[in-house]
């Protein structure tokens, strides 16, 4: 054999190796970059899986959050109606009560007659003689009765005082007790009652029975 020819011989098993190495890196890249690619796959449908999910806790979230200022609103304004609904019934029980003074005063005055039609040759009634110390009745917010006398109510005596206290309170309790649909024995009750002369407190009902006063 020829010295060449044994040279050639022996670079075969080399070159024979080195594209076996050259085919198992290949191959090793090759699986390598599946695997990435694979793993790289599922990281990026997690990442869709974990936006969809937070997307829907969002939503859920918000639907709550509107729900909530939904009904919180819908509070709102029947806390508001029932509100004016009140108010507007005690505006127009405390004109009632106004009419009714304005007609006790004529009767006390002679200035009606007994149909309440004006008169000028009209008898004072002296039934009504208390109203004429009356400013004005109201039926307040916290359910009692504010009673406003002139400067006169404070040269009565206390048994007068109460006499005329109670008239008043009863003309209140009247139109008070047909708005609120009284039952008797509230009726009887009466209503706590304030009496108010020159911006000063002079008065009072007892809180347990209302058809009692103390005074200053």
């Amino acid at each position: 054999m020829k010295r060449s020819d044994f040279r050639r011989s022996r670079k075969k098993p080399k070159r024979k190796r080195y594209w076996i190495g050259a085919g198992i890196i290949a191959l090793f890249m090759a699986v390598n970059g599946f695997t990435n690619g694979h793993s790289s796959d599922n990281k990026d449908k997690s990442h869709k899986v974990a936006l969809k999910d937070n997307k829907k806790s969002a939503e859920k979230v918000s639907k709550k959050k509107l729900a909530s200022k939904l009904v919180e609103k819908k509070k709102e304004d029947t806390s508001k109606k029932k509100t004016n609904s009140i108010s507007d019934q005690r505006k127009k029980i405390n004109d009632e009560i106004r009419k009714s003074l304005d007609e006790s005063k004529g009767f006390a005055l002679g200035e009606l007659d007994e149909n309440g039609q004006p008169t000028e040759n009209g008898t004072p009634n002296l039934a009504f003689a208390w109203s004429v110390v009356i400013k004005r009745i109201e039926y307040n917010e916290n359910k009692h009765v504010d009673v406003y006398v002139n400067s006169g109510f404070k040269d009565f005596t206390d048994n007068e005082k109460s006499k005329v206290a109670l008239m008043a309170q009863n003309k209140a309790v009247l139109f008070v007790g047909e708005a609120e649909k009284f039952t008797m024995d509230q009726y009887k009750k009466g209503i706590i009652t304030f009496i108010h002369c020159d911006n000063d407190n002079v008065g009072r009902s007892h809180y347990t029975e209302p058809k009692i006063f103390k005074w200053n």
